[in-house]
């Protein structure tokens, strides 16, 4: 299976999943809608990341994925610097005082 391949069916099973759905409200709570049939699916996606080397990336893609690792960092130094500035604020306001002229 080639990634052309993979994508087509992938993009079936969603439709197939879409077209399950009602627009329409109900009063009784719709069934869950069955999971669609895609069997070797996995094997096929397994199978495209072993085969697959990093010469056969595109380097725009590599580059992609390089500065989507960095934002993930900055993402989380930025929560962590954030945190730290919430506990250092905590003692100044007095505990059980936060909101209150802080």
């Amino acid at each position: 299976m080639n990634r052309r391949d993979l994508f087509k069916t992938s993009l079936a099973a969603s439709a197939l999943a879409l077209a399950g759905r009602r627009a329409e409200a109900s009063p009784t709570p719709a069934a869950a809608p069955e999971f669609p049939k895609a069997p070797g699916l996995t094997k096929s996606v397994a199978e495209f990341i072993v085969n697959t080397k990093y010469e056969d990336i595109p380097a725009d893609v590599v580059d992609l994925g390089k500065k989507s690792i960095l934002d993930g960092f900055g993402l989380a130094l930025a929560r962590t610097a954030r945190i730290a500035w919430i506990w250092m604020l905590l003692p100044t306001c007095g505990a059980g005082k936060v909101g209150e002229g802080c």
